[in-house]
């Protein structure tokens, strides 16, 4: 991850980075997981990585949508969240939309929160990994 946590956090920041770290974490590891490269392989199996200028700019994608919303679940459902973003932004299937167990009545907003950010993709170029967000 690339954001750092400021060398004095407050509680409440140390928290928030915490939070997005669990969050970030199950967007990316389903980002991996759900992506295939050209022979079919699950990317989180391949030893490709993600360029600077990708990985900044998947983190900063993910970073707007849990600064809007992260108020919507439970610190205990950070990387799930993530992971539900994930899947409502690259049309994976699940999502939000399909645990509104998880998610209450707030599982309609952010299915429409993940919407209006856009589709996503990660695809295998080389060596490396390329971030995506439609226009």
């Amino acid at each position: 991850m690339l954001y750092t946590r400021p060398a004095s956090p407050t509680p409440q920041s140390a928290l928030l980075h915490a939070r997005f770290a669990a969050f970030y974490g199950g967007y990316q590891d389903a980002a991996l997981a759900t992506t295939t490269d050209a022979a079919d392989v699950p990317l989180n199996e391949t030893p490709l990585w993600f360029e600077l200028p990708n990985a900044v700019a998947m983190e900063l994608d993910a970073w707007r949508f849990f600064g809007a919303q992260h108020a919507r679940w439970s610190e205990a459902g950070d990387r799930q969240a993530g992971v539900d973003l994930w899947l409502e932004r690259s049309g994976n299937g699940g999502g939000f939309s399909e645990s509104p167990e998880l998610y209450g009545p707030d599982a309609a907003t952010l299915t429409l929160a993940a919407q209006a950010a856009g589709p996503c993709g990660v695809h295998a170029e080389g060596d490396h990994l390329v971030w995506q967000v439609a226009a």
